[in-house]
């Protein structure tokens, strides 16, 4: 656990890439953190559901999915020349993100639609718990208290509380008024 956790903390130019301190050099690579392709980890869940395969077939699986709410469409504007000059950087942060929830909605789908057509078929429900934030994606583990707060924010929509109960319910944990309310007052 402590190695998958170092793992998906690695940032590129602030931390190196982690290898196996045992074994021959030539088998020592070096890896980094799936984020440059999957940043929400919904592909490698679903290659693992997938491999684990009929030994999960006579169950029901949950994958809680936790990633960013598309953004709101924002309305175009005039640009000065300054604003030009880093429109690209601006656009490629921007796509970054919103590419990254496209795609974890297509592979969740089609990891869906395969799975339940093997046999015998898994089925797969996904829980998402989305948040958003008008400040940009922090490029770091760090987070600001303005984005503690925005994620305390969003953990209590309704969205997100409506998930929250839906898992506690599937684990007979039960989702009740008092349990809520303790929960908000916890993220206040």
């Amino acid at each position: 656990m402590a190695t998958a956790a170092r793992l998906s903390a690695t940032f590129p130019y602030v931390s190196p890439l982690a290898r196996p301190s045992l074994g021959p050099v030539n088998k020592a690579y070096h890896l980094g953190d799936g984020g440059y392709y999957d940043n929400s980890g919904l592909l490698s869940a679903i290659e693992w559901i997938r491999e684990a395969g009929s030994a999960l077939s006579a169950y029901q699986v949950f994958l809680v999915v936790i990633d960013a709410k598309p953004g709101l469409e924002k309305p175009g504007s005039s640009w000065s020349w300054q604003k030009q000059i880093v429109g690209p950087v601006e656009m490629l942060l921007r796509v970054r993100t919103s590419s990254q929830q496209v795609r974890d909605s297509l592979e969740l789908d089609m990891g869906r639609d395969y799975l339940a057509a093997q046999n015998p078929p898994v089925s797969v429900t996904p829980m998402r718990f989305l948040f958003s934030s008008p400040s940009p994606t922090p490029l770091s583990w760090h987070l600001t208290a303005q984005q503690q707060a925005e994620i305390g924010r969003s953990w209590a929509t309704e969205e997100n509380q409506s998930s929250w109960c839906a898992v506690r319910t599937e684990l007979a944990c039960g989702c009740d008024a008092e349990i809520l309310k303790r929960a908000e007052g916890a993220d206040n």
